[in-house]
């Protein structure tokens, strides 16, 4: 027992330091919802400012610990002022990737200072021991929690009772709103940030003299940080100390009563992961902001092209290269091959995860004790890297299937330190100090050793490369990689188009697993004797920078990015003919990686790929992307199947939807209370009210993206329980006031997203024989009765807002609906474009027999085309009967006049209607 209270008040001090460090995090996300990763390296440069000036300088420490905190504030506010406040218009993961390289700079930088070896800084704070019964804790130790305690109060209390502070949590929400009432948000917001800056220093010089100074794992700083932010909310400092408490406590204990090596490191990613699987969601709800990532590439294969490079380079490392360029190219190789695997999650599916070379680590070491222990051929241990980094990669990737963005990053960069930790440094896996010894490896008879035949290394190395590069290619062309992009877009619309959101992200991260475990293996093999230092977090992030860098939604990005590689090619060449630059390589990469996503955050592969001509607007350079002649063939294919399908039926028969007493409730607020309805084949219901009536909280809750009690059925058959992409292919479809419509793919591909079948078979064909799709009846059934035909090879952002409103309900019409649900479709048009919406919803409903759910706030529309009607308001239903009946039914004369709406008229019909026009707010 008296060791468990020792562990415990050792937690506590440890702890209340992490809160410290993460009450900076929680400053800066409370001003600019931005997550700070540089944190753990700004508290780092604070430390070791502290040593300079009290150790090397001997000017003491009364001088040099607000040294120390100054310098970190400063570095704080130029963070914001030169890296996020240009990014103020940019989403909210770019400035998460711009932050990754400013830790990437101020990292190296330290190293290029102070060089890498280990500094111990002198204590400041009395060492002697404290008593307290049968506790001794250090007087350092307890000074240092008091000091976290007296902190979080004064930070409570500043962020609570003055107006920086009540400013301070206003600047996030509304930055707008405070700028009329006087606020300079820039200058608030760059207060804050050298707040946090300044919390970060305090952290790193009160750690300084315990864990030493040494930037690799002192930068690291910043998954405890997070962790104990996150068990904050990233709001409340008093939570976040506890949180921080909590954090420090089971590490302790852990690392004391659990014996596996690293337990104590991977304590803060177990938090980090229990924590956003209660909080996260399977579909983010409406207010969720879709964020715009890199462009992506076509996957377009050039075979001509290929063959002749492939030839060019084997010829040169055969004959011309020497050993050094050789040894270079190699590392860009198999550097590209773990790239690869940041193409498939990140660029096409849309999860940025910071978990890639660590799992590629796990692939080496299992290849390497495999063919260690029964000598089995070089291929085949290949393939066991790859196929054994399968379920590590399963499970980095269960955290996205309730966490995104900017919560996933945190998530994976804490199981990348949980992997190294556990696994990697684990000395009982990797053979310790002198590591796997595995000799010499052929392949079918050919000895490949990359010391005596590098040339001949370095051409397996680029074989495997191109094999799995044209596999990652098919992927992006088939069925799956439209999944991905619907996904990486829009994960409510790629639901209500059938996509299965949770196995799509996870097959991503499956694949990206094998592609990055092969990489792994051919890394490590270079060298008979196997180590696996390298595959550390701090190289995962290098790695998305260098992903960033290339083009992280393009193939030859990859590549592009690998050719930065510490040893790479870049090196290779400067240390040839220039001078010795390794030491500054990962400085510029982050200095590029900082000015790239200011200037170009697409990638030197989108530029390649979309040279913008002098005076050539973007748009047209994107569409002169593919050669004509490949335009003119795709074309033709297009339309020879829109042919073929135009000879069969062009939709399917409606069906009958069924709900008694849905009920949706968020938290104590019951949103739609006990609301029944039916709608029979041909037969138009409208849903009307005022706004916060719950109209459309009514449909997520039918489609499935909400939690609700009551039942629901489709034709008779029960769906409540299915998920909303279960529910589509069951022939429930609807359409989003928002329109979500699917911006980075074509009007086509928009439709051929919700025609496509949902087989799983597609997941292993396309990884070989891509497949578009067959266009389906029903698609051309859409674009004939919508009239898209002259927009389907645009892209919905070139489009005018009322032909995007007509793709997002083809877009619907094009899944073979039985039951179709419209969510004011004619918001924002113009008279003569409600009227043709009008018309089209009598069409569907008269020619091909689907029951259509109308939610609109146009009385005349709805008087025009409803066969019924009914009211909400407050969540309940105070009116049903026909559009005329419950038009004139008094409640909702009041309700409507008591609400957001002045009165029953006809929506207002603006004077033009440009393609930016916002969709009104949803109710």
């Amino acid at each position: 027992m008296n060791l468990f209270l020792q562990l415990f008040v050792l937690g506590c001090a440890t702890g209340g330091i992490y809160a410290i460090s993460a009450m900076g995090v929680v400053a800066v996300f409370r001003s600019s919802g931005v997550i700070n990763f540089a944190h753990g390296a700004v508290a780092m440069a604070g430390g070791y400012v502290m040593y300079s000036v009290a150790d090397t300088l001997g000017l003491g420490h009364p001088l040099a610990i607000p040294a120390g905190v100054l310098a970190s504030a400063v570095l704080g506010w130029l963070v914001y002022v030169l890296v996020i406040r240009p990014l103020a218009d940019t989403s909210t993961l770019t400035r998460v990737i711009a932050t990754l390289g400013v830790f990437v700079v101020l990292q190296q930088g330290v190293v290029l200072v102070y060089g890498s070896a280990l500094k111990i800084p002198q204590p400041y704070l009395p060492t002697r021991s404290v008593h307290a019964g049968p506790v001794s804790v250090g007087a350092d130790q307890l000074v240092l929690f008091v000091f976290s305690a007296a902190l979080t109060t004064v930070l409570w209390a500043v962020f609570k009772r003055t107006r920086f502070g009540l400013a301070t949590s206003a600047v996030a929400e509304s930055p707008r709103s405070l700028a009329a009432l006087g606020w300079r948000v820039g200058r608030l917001r760059a207060v804050n940030w050298a707040l946090g800056g300044a919390l970060a220093g305090v952290a790193g010089i009160a750690l300084a003299p315990s864990l030493q100074l040494q930037p690799n794992s002192f930068a690291l700083l910043i998954i405890p940080t997070l962790a104990s932010a996150i068990l904050g909310g990233l709001r409340s400092f008093p939570l976040t100390l506890l949180g921080g408490i909590t954090l420090g406590v089971l590490q302790a204990l852990c690392a004391h009563y659990i014996d596996l090596p690293g337990v104590g490191d991977a304590v803060p990613f177990l938090v980090i992961i229990a924590v956003l699987m209660l909080m996260g969601r399977s579909l983010p709800l409406r207010s969720h902001l879709n964020e715009r990532l890199p462009r992506v590439g076509s996957g377009r294969v050039r075979p001509v092209r290929l063959v002749v490079a492939a030839v060019l380079v084997g010829g040169a490392a055969q004959t011309l290269l020497g050993v050094q360029l050789l040894d270079g190219l190699t590392v860009t190789l198999v550097t590209s091959i773990i790239l690869l695997s940041q193409v498939v999650v990140t660029g096409y599916a849309g999860q940025l995860s910071l978990a890639q070379v660590p799992i590629a680590g796990v692939g080496a070491i299992v290849a390497g004790r495999l063919l260690a222990a029964t000598g089995i051929p070089f291929p085949l241990a290949i393939l066991a890297g790859g196929l054994a980094a399968i379920p590590v990669a399963l499970a980095v990737g269960l955290p996205a299937l309730r966490a995104r963005g900017v919560s996933l990053a945190i998530a994976t960069l804490g199981f990348g330190v949980a992997i190294n930790a556990v696994i990697l440094r684990n000395s009982d896996l990797n053979g310790g100090a002198g590591g796997l010894q595995v000799g010499f490896q052929s392949v079918f008879g050919l000895d490949v050793d990359s010391i005596i035949y590098p040339a001949r290394y370095a051409i397996l190395c680029g074989l495997v490369f191109v094999l799995l590069a044209l596999v990652v290619a098919n992927v992006r062309r088939g069925r799956v990689g439209r999944r991905m992009l619907a996904v990486r877009t829009n994960e409510r619309a790629a639901a209500a188009l059938g996509v299965d959101v949770a196995s799509t992200k996870l097959y991503a991260f499956v694949l990206a697993g094998v592609v990055a475990g092969i990489g792994g293996v051919l890394s490590a093999f270079r060298n008979p004797t196997l180590t696996f230092a390298s595959y550390d977090p701090l190289t995962s992030i290098n790695g998305l920078i260098q992903s960033v860098i290339g083009g992280i939604g393009y193939v030859p990005g990859a590549l592009l990015g690998g050719v930065g590689q510490n040893g790479g090619l870049a090196t290779a060449v400067a240390n040839t003919w220039l001078f010795d630059i390794a030491q500054y390589l990962v400085l510029v990469l982050g200095i590029g990686l900082i000015i790239q996503v200011i200037v170009q955050p697409n990638g030197i592969a989108d530029v390649i790929a979309h040279p913008k001509r002098k005076g050539e607007p973007r748009l047209e350079a994107l569409r002169a992307r593919i050669p004509r002649p490949f335009a003119r063939r795709q074309a033709a294919a297009v339309d020879a199947q829109i042919a073929a399908a135009r000879r069969t039926t062009g939709h399917s028969s409606g069906g009958s939807l069924e709900a008694r007493d849905v009920t949706v409730r968020f938290g104590s607020v019951v949103a739609v209370d006990g609301v029944s309805l039916d709608i029979r084949p041909g037969e138009v219901v409208a849903v009307i009210g005022p706004n916060g009536a719950g109209k459309t909280t009514l449909m997520d809750a039918l489609s499935g993206f909400v939690p609700a009690s009551g039942t629901v059925s489709l034709d008779g058959r029960p769906i409540s329980g299915l998920p909303a992409f279960r529910r589509t292919r069951a022939g429930l479809t609807r359409s989003f006031q928002s329109l979500e419509l699917l911006e980075d793919m074509t009007v086509l591909d928009n439709l051929r997203c919700a025609g496509d079948p949902a087989d799983a078979a597609s997941y292993l064909i396309d990884l070989v024989r891509p497949g578009r799709g067959r266009i389906t009846p029903a698609t051309v059934a859409a674009i004939d009765t919508f009239r898209l035909a002259e927009h389907l090879h645009r892209l919905p952002t070139e489009l005018a807002y009322g032909t995007r409103h007509l793709v997002a309900i083809a877009r619907a019409v094009a899944a073979a609906p039985k039951v179709l649900m419209l969510d004011e479709p004619a918001a924002g048009l113009s008279e003569v474009e409600r009227a043709e919406v009008g018309d089209l919803i009598r069409h569907l409903a008269d020619d091909w027999r689907i029951a259509v759910l109308l939610v609109e706030h146009d009385v005349e529309l709805v008087r025009r085309v409803s066969d019924r009607a009914i009211a909400l308001d407050f969540g309940k239903q105070i009116a049903a009967g026909t559009p005329d009946e419950v038009l004139a039914d008094p409640r909702v004369v009041e309700a409507y006049l008591g609400g957001a709406q002045p009165a029953l008229t006809t929506a207002p019909t603006p004077a033009s209607t440009p393609a930016t026009t916002p969709a009104k707010e949803q109710s």
